[in-house]
């Protein structure tokens, strides 16, 4: 608006309805992409030592192992998860296909996440042996181009993940400091289409401003790498780790909850024993006629005045 020198918010409106350019720009303004590789390396750490091994692991040699990255920005968190799938791939011996969908809003971020070039200060975020193997330098040292090997498991899509389909049978999810810009309500729909499109033993990966808040059933198994435990909704803290439920997937149900479902099984316990109890009688043909002859017999006429 002080660029364009207008000082009410009716008549800027009115100037992006007639300037869709001006449109575009003011959503790039508001979009943040800010990520870096291996931001937050504790949790990294410990998303590489307990959750990516079993993802692996249990992978036979024609099962693709698939990572949802949402909201990817520029591309380095989606980048970063290929890097530490490829590294344990080859540490367990295993040729399975590796299929990491990266998906953001901001299709200019998603452009520079394909091109997969970054300057020279992404050595402040990775180890030499990385570098070596993952990117190449270009431009008279100045840039790293991403290789072929780490490029090509990765798809990057331009999506809205409120209303456009999302990917499925997913082995982990990574949705890094998304769900603080959103409502409570607009975050419980987006951890409800998490729970439908992960697999039985999923993973998901929160960031470290984001806990699972009120939420209250997971069909699913939750990873969330904090530096502080996050609360429950029973406001009880979870552990900083991967949480393995294993076959059974495991509730977080409030006390009160808890007594209206003991009502609502007292109620329907009753109504079954009543059911059980309840017995009509059988009639046939012959006893509703027997009974209308004895009912017509003990009846008396009516005198007509």
């Amino acid at each position: 608006m002080c660029l364009h020198r207008i000082d009410k918010i009716r008549d800027y409106l009115a100037y992006l309805k007639e300037t869709p350019a001006e449109l575009k720009l003011l959503a790039g303004d508001l979009l943040v992409s800010v990520t870096d590789f291996f931001r937050d390396p504790h949790a990294w750490e410990v998303l590489a030592q307990q959750v990516i091994p079993d993802i692996v692991e249990m992978k036979s040699a024609i099962e693709a192992a698939r990572v949802w990255v949402a909201g990817c920005a520029t591309g380095e968190e989606a980048y970063t998860i290929a890097m530490l799938m490829l590294e344990e791939i080859s540490k367990q011996k295993k040729t399975i296909p590796l299929q990491v969908f990266a998906s953001d809003i901001d299709n200019g971020a998603l452009d520079e996440a394909r091109a997969g070039q970054y300057t020279a200060s992404i050595v402040a975020d990775l180890t030499p042996e990385r570098l070596q193997r993952f990117f190449s330098l270009q431009d008279g040292d100045l840039h790293f181009q991403v290789k072929k090997s780490l490029r090509e498991p990765i798809v990057f899509a331009e999506q809205d993940l409120l209303a456009d389909p999302p990917f499925s049978q997913l082995d982990l999810i990574l949705c890094r400091n998304v769900m603080i810009y959103l409502k409570p309500h607009v975050q419980h729909k987006l951890i409800n289409l998490f729970r439908l499109v992960l697999r039985q033993g999923g993973y998901l990966m929160l960031g470290t401003a984001e806990t699972i808040g009120r939420q209250e059933a997971f069909a699913l198994i939750v990873f969330n790498a904090l530096e502080k435990p996050p609360l429950t909704s029973n406001r009880q803290p979870m552990r900083q780790e991967a949480i393995s439920l294993h076959s059974q997937p495991t509730f977080t149900v409030s006390l009160s909850q808890m007594k209206s479902r003991k009502r609502r099984s007292t109620r329907v316990r009753s109504f079954v024993n009543w059911k059980k109890n309840f017995r009509r009688p059988k009639t046939t043909f012959k006893s509703r006629l027997s009974s209308l002859k004895r009912l017509t017999k003990s009846s008396k006429p009516v005198m007509k005045r």
